[in-house]
């Protein structure tokens, strides 16, 4: 008897133990603080870019993580820090760069292979190929739940009684490298001229009823803007807003992207800052260049639009 109660225990012991062990793998993923011993894990290369490149890389490789079952490791870039993902993932530090016996840079094709065994931390790069579902709501939540702000950010009084339009406006804001990008990707940069049809488009399409429009740009000087637009809309019920003072496109980047989700519209460029905001914001209208023809060296027009609702 006492020789079948002693492999009885041991049998449960390990049917224990591997169950736990089963369970953590199954969880790795959705665990932000998992790292298992002699498992693959997954990361990216900082891209040099601004936010919204940056979030980019980040949800590459979260995804590569989400879809492989394996483990996440976040690198900080820069205004990560007043985000939950801050707090929720596990950063990447020389201890844990440690924990894996090599670094793998995945290739900018769609074949690459990752093995969740190898104990192998996979780097993903800008130029890596990765398809996201973004209409995984599954995943959707995942990053809303870390694209979150760490503390209450300062908020903009949306007027309650009208329709609310997020116009954003990406001028470069003396960002050199922008400077560069203006001409290589216009519709990233896309003319006032989009913006300002695009507000006749909802004035009409709303019949007049009273708009609020919040210009958010990367300008440091945005009432200039404002008021170009307000002598154009002279005749219509639209009321014009905008930061009054200290905006310049390294700052107010944080406030300004989890603000323009709050809008009942948007209308945006072709960043990938405002595309974020559509991803995570829940939008009744959300319009973008789709389509720019060149009209002179300097001078692009917006000829297609797309309107999502």
């Amino acid at each position: 008897m006492g020789v079948k109660s002693e492999f009885m225990k041991r049998i449960i012991y390990f049917f224990c133990t591997g169950l736990i062990f089963i369970t953590s793998l199954c969880n790795a993923s959705s665990n932000f603080h998992t790292l298992l011993p002699g498992w693959s894990a997954v990361t990216y290369r900082l891209n040099g870019g601004r936010f919204g490149d940056n979030l980019v890389s980040y949800c590459k490789a979260k995804w590569l993580s989400y879809k492989n079952n394996i483990p996440f490791v976040y690198q900080p870039f820069k205004h990560s820090n007043h985000l939950m993902l801050h707090t929720l993932e596990i950063e990447r530090t020389k201890k844990v760069m440690q924990q894996f016996n090599k670094v793998i840079r995945l290739p900018s094709c769609e074949t690459f292979h990752i093995n969740p065994y190898a104990n192998i931390l996979y780097m993903s790069q800008w130029k890596t190929k990765v398809r996201i579902d973004w209409k995984d709501q599954k995943f959707l939540a995942m990053l809303k739940k870390c694209i979150a702000p760490r503390v209450a950010v300062k908020e903009i009084k949306i007027p309650s009684d009208t329709v609310t339009v997020a116009v954003h406006i990406r001028t470069g804001g003396g960002y050199y490298v922008d400077k560069v990008m203006c001409c290589k990707w216009p519709r990233r940069f896309a003319p006032e001229h989009f913006y300002i049809d695009q507000i006749k488009y909802l004035a009409q399409l709303f019949d007049n009823v009273p708009l609020y429009v919040h210009i958010f740009t990367d300008d440091p000087h945005p009432e200039r803007i404002v008021k170009r637009f307000k002598r154009i809309f002279i005749n219509y019920h639209i009321t014009f807003g905008c930061r009054k003072k200290k905006n310049r496109h390294n700052r107010n980047v944080i406030e300004d992207f989890f603000a323009m989700m709050q809008f009942d519209c948007l209308i945006r460029p072709c960043s990938n800052f405002s595309r974020f905001v559509e991803r995570l914001g829940n939008h009744k209208i959300v319009i973008f260049p789709r389509h720019v023809t060149r009209v002179n060296k300097n001078k692009w027009i917006v000829d297609k639009v797309a309107i999502r609702n």
